[in-house]
């Protein structure tokens, strides 16, 4: 078992159940980090924020529906609004512009393909 001395509030925003199981599994093993909840779209993940702040968002960039836009513009709104969580952004993108325009709205890291093996 992994293990942090410091307790990690997660949270996961994606528009694919199944991703969102896969990360759940990948962190089920790991200690002090907990999932405080799950979005489905951004106005999912807004609100949550809102009432449960966390420390780390996962969320897939490509994600349409909700009312804060998704990829950077949702990137953008989160540090705005809740720059004391850090944004890793799942993509499968392999374009480099992309990738360096959402790292310079504020996301702190991107998996591409992350969930491929699984």
């Amino acid at each position: 078992m992994i293990g942090f001395t410091q307790r990690i509030r997660l949270a996961v925003a994606d528009d694919h159940p199944l991703v969102v199981l896969a990360i759940e599994r990948l962190i089920a093993n790991v200690q002090n980090i907990e999932i405080v909840f799950r979005a489905q779209d951004s106005t999912e993940l807004v609100e949550a924020l809102e009432e449960q702040p966390c420390d780390v968002v996962i969320m897939d960039f490509n994600m349409p529906g909700g009312g804060y836009g998704d990829g950077i513009d949702l990137i953008k709104y989160i540090v705005e609004h809740h720059p004391q969580a850090a944004i890793v952004a799942l993509s499968m993108t392999t374009d480099a512009d992309l990738i360096a325009r959402a790292l310079d709205a504020g996301a702190n890291g991107r998996f591409h393909g992350a969930f491929q093996q699984l």
